[in-house]
């Protein structure tokens, strides 16, 4: 059994067909050359380039040759985006593993895409950019009734005096003090920033974007030399498949940092990937591999087995709409 589609995965695939195979005698091609068929042998040639499109995929599936058309597609538009994308996604979404000779075809054109995708990074500016981000992190804590802290999350600065979390870590801040510690690496002494009572600026409900902007007392310290900064949203989604880095304070312990790859998430308003968390990582800021944010780690899912957070364009846009916007930067 060969690769398998979920979700809206028909409709797009159908899609970047079309953006990359704009006319029926392109679809005979493509059918010629991969099946060895005509196109009318395949689904009815007189329809429109979307239909066209539907129907191979159809045949496709019924006759489990998934794996085939979209090797066809690749080998044909090598260059097209959008066929380039999705079968990314598929081949990190689905179920089953492609066929043996499909995998080895599509490994060579896969090195091709992955190097347009995501380029080569100079090492020391991607150390840098690193070292940036691990000074915007910070362990958010709450003060208990004992005058005790307790660890709810982990936090990002957003802006000089404004950190970004989950809704539902800072759902534990109301009504109490906190506490923002940066630093936690065993390098140094950390430094610790207090959180105001009544000082969340703005929130989406977990059921909903589950994001909070909570004010600190403070602009943090800079760290020696360096001086403390913020990270800024970008307005792009992660494409499945591609790699996926997590900054976090997972279980209340020091700074962490684990890699995986992006998913194909089920919910229009969740990203989901292979990285690993655990309690404590929520409100962690999801990069790409060149240290840009792109999402915000709120927790697992369980259907998907992976974990999932909310897309940063997605934040952006609701703070926009709310008129809270400038809370970035």
């Amino acid at each position: 059994m060969g690769l398998d589609l979920k979700g809206n995965q028909v409709k797009r695939l159908g899609e970047a067909l079309v953006d990359g195979f704009f006319s029926s005698s392109s679809f005979n091609k493509l059918a010629f050359e991969t099946f060895g068929k005509p196109l009318g042998a395949l689904t009815p040639s007189d329809q429109k380039n979307p239909d066209i499109a539907l129907g191979l995929i159809s045949w496709a599936l019924e006759n489990d040759q998934l794996d085939e058309l979209l090797r066809g597609a690749l080998e044909q538009r090598p260059k097209n985006k959008k066929i380039q994308l999705i079968a990314a996604e598929l081949l990190a979404s689905s179920t089953a593993e492609p066929t043996p000779a499909v995998a080895t075809a599509l490994a060579v054109r896969f090195e091709e895409i992955y190097h347009d995708q995501l380029g080569l990074h100079d090492v020391v500016n991607w150390r840098k950019r690193l070292d940036a981000a691990m000074r915007c992190l910070c362990r958010v804590d709450v003060k208990l009734n004992d005058e005790t802290f307790r660890a709810a999350g982990t936090g990002f600065l957003v802006g000089p005096q404004r950190i970004l979390t989950n809704a539902h870590v800072a759902v534990h801040l109301k009504g109490t003090t906190g506490r923002a510690r940066f630093d936690l690496t065993g390098e140094s002494v950390p430094i610790d920033v207090d959180i105001p009572q009544d000082s969340i600026l703005t929130e989406s409900a977990p059921e909903s974007l589950d994001y909070a902007i909570v004010q600190l007392s403070q602009v943090p310290p800079a760290k020696g030399t360096q001086s403390r900064g913020y990270l800024t949203p970008k307005d792009t989604a992660p494409q499945p498949g591609f790699p996926l880095f997590i900054l976090q304070y997972p279980g209340g312990d020091g700074l962490k940092v684990c890699a995986g790859t992006a998913g194909a998430s089920t919910q229009p308003n969740r990203m989901v990937y292979t990285t690993s968390t655990l309690p404590g990582s929520s409100g962690s800021p999801v990069f790409t591999m060149a240290w840009d944010l792109v999402g915000l780690h709120s927790s697992k899912n369980d259907n998907l087995k992976m974990n999932q957070g909310i897309p940063m364009p997605l934040i952006i846009h609701q703070l926009a709409a709310d008129g809270k916007v400038t809370l970035l930067g």
